[in-house]
């Protein structure tokens, strides 16, 4: 119903190290961590990473080095999520992967933050629908508006618009 906060599923696997600041309300997670982010309906909804069924449109599974989950909050006490992960990051959801060595991700905007490397570009491979053809882009930097399905590149390597939605792009720099 409209005006009802959506309930927000994160688990958070890690091999070696967890470490936090309460006032910043941050957590670092550190080697071999794999997240599962997706909306859910009750409290005690779960979600399985293995199940990509589950994640819904929303949800996400990541892998990465060090993940970085700090919860936010706006003056009128709205609260959202942010995260930064870094180190061969992998990012899988029903219609999208990507990869990174540098990923942020703001639940506030919807928005997706792929960093590469001088030596090893982002990339992000899209579908409009599950099972349709899809979309590539590699780049230095690309941004993506997961709510809009709008895209923008900065220093595009490689570019297959063929499948994205007019109007979702925004011309290299």
């Amino acid at each position: 119903h409209q005006g009802e906060k959506q309930l927000t599923y994160l688990r958070v696997e890690f091999n070696r190290s967890i470490t936090g600041n309460f006032r910043r309300r941050q957590m670092i997670f550190g080697d071999a961590v794999q997240t599962v982010y997706a909306p859910v309906a009750k409290w005690k909804d779960t979600v399985n990473p293995d199940r990509p069924e589950q994640l819904g449109e929303q949800g996400v599974v990541l892998n990465c080095r060090q993940l970085t989950v700090t919860e936010m909050q706006a003056a009128n006490d709205r609260r959202w999520f942010e995260l930064l992960a870094d180190g061969n990051t992998v990012v899988e959801g029903q219609a999208f992967t990507a990869s990174a060595e540098r990923l942020t991700y703001t639940e506030d905007k919807s928005l997706l933050t792929l960093e590469g490397t001088p030596r090893a570009a982002a990339e992000l491979w899209r579908q409009e629908r599950l099972g349709g053809k899809g979309s590539r882009a590699a780049a230095r930097k690309i941004m993506f508006w997961s709510d809009t399905n709008r895209i923008e590149v900065d220093g595009a390597e490689y570019l297959d618009l063929s499948q994205m939605p007019r109007g979702s792009t925004q011309p290299p720099r």
